[in-house]
């Protein structure tokens, strides 16, 4: 019979315990129960400890009263989990305490951070929007944190709160505004603060102690008066510390009133009444006790006060020195070592100068309320003794009194600074050009020459005046730059320093770059051809010869009787050269040299087209009219400061030509022919030999310390010459001779075994073989002695023939086997 799915489950009928399926549920149920109740117990317990919100704040406002700033913060931790639940006035009361608690932590720290003063406001404001009353104490914080945010009107609205109370809650808080303002304010601002300090005066009069109320006004007439020196009212200053002074004393007999009677002193320095001064300053000093810091201010004016009267300078140094030593802390300290680095410089103890100069300027940078009078009092002082260094021409040291004050103007430097540092780098670079010219920077060795070692001391001037002139390069540019709309004129100047500076320093591709600015930004300037002709030079330089040639060109075809196109046709010939353009180049300067209609023999366009024409025929062997090109370069400037340049590169010209005789010579000749030939050898090498002395001769007569690096090289190398001229002719003695003497003449140049080595080829010539043993020998001590790449410089009068015939007759004669015994 099928179940009925309706009916009721039928109950058990059987009397035992039913099966554990059916009762399982009941223990589940009570353990659960239990669980409940244990957790409700113990969640009522923590929410009563938690939500006890008055008693956690009051054991939290004492932990802040006690500045147990550790527990603190952990009750204001714990309380911000559950300040939430709280009712708003504890939560005001909470608010203002994590105020405290930042407050006194930064207190604390010794930390005065802008952040953490704009917590302390955000939370005491917020503590005042949920209704919690600021009492006296408060309010001053609150107060204290506005002024060093800057919200002065703020922080006085607080003040006018405080009603109860110690009447220094108010008045302090004015203080704080007072200095403030003061460090951020201008020198020429003083009256700003004026009514600051009448309310700090009115304020004062709540003030119970005496001694106290009395000691705040000195300050605030202290104030007062520095407020009128400041601004340069000295005068004023005066009369209003008499009556200051007169009504403290009327008050208190007794008064020793220093901070007024110091700045009597330096009212009465500042009217030039010196002597006035030095009394008050005096009087101040006998009321002092040696740890007063005032006494730095006396210590610092009868320094001032020694220099101004007499230039004592020995005696100012011992009063800031003074000051500097024993009152480190003083505000007087920075006048201390800015006095003291004056005096030093006076007395030309530069080193000690700069380094006090970079102690004050260390102080003033680390100060973020220095007064702007502090920075020009230094400024003053830097540059007056830069100004007295370069009046005397000591243009690096007035540099570096200069790069003192490049701290001061990290961002943006003054024009006037811009343009003195522009103009002492290039005073230096001229200085360093000029001795580098002149060779004065290396010593002479024996019989008064520059060697080796000068010439490259000489290089290192030359290189030393080319980082000068790029660094006033810089400073000109920035000042053209800072004066673009305002000063045109003085825009158009700098950038011109800026290119021929660039130029100086061959920076080539910086000048190129100027330049160019300056031709497109200044049409109308009267240098605008001047400009284009060093553009296209600066071009050359930067082997850009494409480019120059053609701007010379246009300054030729669109200016042709400007001085620019004159100075332009002899480096287009260049320019030619330089393109391969060799017979282009000929004709430019043979366009100058005879059809030129303003081109005058006597000109320098001339004599450079003349020399130039010269040298291009030589390197085409074109001797003949590079001869006769020279020889009338000779007849008109002859006795011009090129006179040896010219008469050398004639006689170098009649030298090397014999190798085109020469090789004629080594082809079958007539009779005649062969003798004409001969004459024509031995008259050129004559002639050569001639103008070689004639080089020696010049130079000889001429300040060595004059030398250029070309004169040095053609003075030593017609030594070397003029004996080879000897040589060639067969006429071994006397080329003994000479190459003995320019052996002894250079005897500490490398060129100097050339000479040795001719003397050994010549006593061979000569069948004298034991002479020539003896020379050997010492070509061959001399050639020990010279390293292997000093020979490598190719102006060396070496020729690889001198070599090969010594090493011939060196092996045909066994020259460097020892000679043969005399025993």
């Amino acid at each position: 019979m099928a179940e009925d799915l309706d009916s009721p489950i039928s109950a058990p009928t059987s009397e035992g315990p039913p099966p554990w399926s059916q009762v399982w549920q009941l223990p589940v149920l009570i353990l659960g129960i239990t669980l409940l109740t244990v957790g409700l117990v113990l969640t009522s317990r923590n929410k009563g400890e938690a939500d006890d919100f008055p008693g956690k704040l009051d054991e939290l406002a004492q932990y802040l009263t006690a500045n147990n700033l550790e527990k603190a913060k952990e009750g204001v931790t714990f309380l911000a989990d559950h300040i939430g639940r709280a009712a708003q006035m504890d939560r005001a009361r909470f608010e203002m305490y994590r105020g405290d608690l930042t407050c006194k932590e930064q207190h604390a720290s010794n930390e005065d951070l802008e952040q953490n003063h704009e917590r302390i406001h955000s939370r005491y404001l917020q503590s005042a929007e949920l209704g919690q009353p600021f009492d006296a104490l408060h309010l001053q914080r609150w107060a204290e944190t506005l002024v060093a945010l800057g919200r002065e009107d703020q922080a006085l609205a607080k003040v006018d709160q405080i009603t109860n109370g110690p009447a220094e809650r108010r008045y302090m808080v004015v203080k704080d505004i007072i200095q403030r303002r003061r460090h951020l304010m201008a020198g020429d601002e003083p009256h700003r603060i004026i009514p600051l300090i009448e309310r700090f005066v009115k304020e004062l009069e709540e003030e119970t102690d005496a001694n106290r109320r009395r000691k705040e006004r000195v300050w605030a007439a202290s104030l007062r008066a520095q407020g009128l020196l400041d601004a340069g009212d000295s005068q004023r200053a005066i009369g209003y510390l008499q009556k200051q002074i007169a009504r403290f004393l009327d008050e208190d007999g007794s008064a020793t009133l220093s901070e007024l009677t110091v700045l009597m002193g330096k009212a009465h320095q500042k009217m030039g009444d010196f002597a006035e001064s030095e009394r008050w300053y005096l009087q101040a000093q006998q009321n002092l006790l040696p740890a007063d810091p005032i006494n730095a201010q006396v210590l610092v004016g009868l320094g001032e006060l020694a220099l101004a009267q007499s230039d004592a300078v020995r005696t100012a140094v011992d009063h800031f020195t003074e000051a500097e030593v024993n009152y480190p802390s003083t505000p007087a300290y920075l006048s201390a070592l800015i006095g003291r680095a004056d005096c030093e410089a006076r007395l030309g103890n530069h080193p000690d100068a700069l380094e006090r100069f970079d102690l004050a300027l260390t102080q003033l940078l680390n100060d973020p309320f220095r007064s702007q009078n502090q920075v020009d009092k230094l400024v003053d002082v830097v540059r007056n003794h830069h100004d007295l260094n370069y009046d005397r021409q000591d243009f690096a040291l007035a540099l570096e009194y200069l790069q003192l004050l490049r701290p001061l103007h990290e961002t943006e430097m003054p024009t006037d600074l811009l343009a003195e540092f522009a103009v002492t780098h290039e005073r230096i670079a001229e200085q360093k050009n000029a001795k580098a010219m002149s060779g004065s920077n290396g010593e002479a060795p024996e019989g008064g020459m520059p060697d080796s070692t000068s010439t490259a001391s000489q290089r290192l001037a030359f290189q030393e005046a080319a980082v000068q002139f790029e660094k006033a390069a810089e400073f000109y540019l920035r000042h053209a730059r800072v004066v673009t709309i305002s000063n045109d004129d003085m825009f158009g100047a700098n950038l011109w320093q800026a290119a021929t500076s660039y130029d100086k320093a061959q920076q080539w591709k910086k000048a190129i770059q100027v330049y160019a600015e300056f031709v497109k930004a200044r049409p109308a300037d009267p240098r605008q051809l001047e400009a284009m002709n060093h553009l296209a030079m600066a071009y050359q330089a930067d082997a850009q010869y494409e480019a120059a040639a053609s701007l010379f060109e246009q300054l030729i075809t669109e200016h042709p009787n400007s001085p620019e196109a004159y100075a332009s046709l002899v480096p287009l010939a260049r320019c030619r050269v330089a393109l391969a353009r060799d017979e282009d180049a000929v004709r430019v300067l043979l366009n100058v040299l005879t059809d030129h209609p303003s081109i005058r023999p006597d000109s320098q366009q001339y004599r450079e087209a003349i020399v130039e024409l010269s040298k291009l025929f030589y390197r085409q062997q074109r001797f003949e009219e590079a001869i006769e090109r020279l020889s009338e370069a000779i007849e008109r400037f002859g006795n011009s400061a090129d006179g040896a340049t010219l008469r050398f590169m004639l006689a170098d010209t009649y030298r090397q030509s014999i190798e085109q005789i020469d090789k004629a010579l080594s082809e079958p000749l007539t009779q005649t022919k062969r003798l004409s030939h001969q004459d024509e050898r031995a008259r050129r090498l004559e002639q050569a030999q001639i103008y070689y002395n004639e080089v020696i001769s010049l130079l000889e007569t001429r300040d060595a310390s004059t030398f250029s690096p070309t004169d040095l090289l053609f003075y030593r190398n017609a030594y070397f010459y003029r004996a080879d001229c000897a040589y060639d002719l067969g006429r071994f003695e006397q080329s003994i001779s000479l190459y003995d003497l320019a052996a002894k003449r250079w005897e500490h140049h490398p060129a100097s075994m050339v000479a040795l080595i001719q003397i050994v080829n010549a006593y061979c010539e000569l069948g004298r073989i034991r002479e020539a043993r003896v020379a050997n020998d010492r070509a061959r001590w001399q050639l020990n002695r010279i390293p292997d790449e000093e020979f490598d410089d190719p102006s060396l009068p070496m020729d690889r023939h001198r070599w090969q015939d010594w090493l011939r007759w060196a092996s045909e004669l066994k020259l460097f086997e020892p000679l043969p015994s005399t025993g």
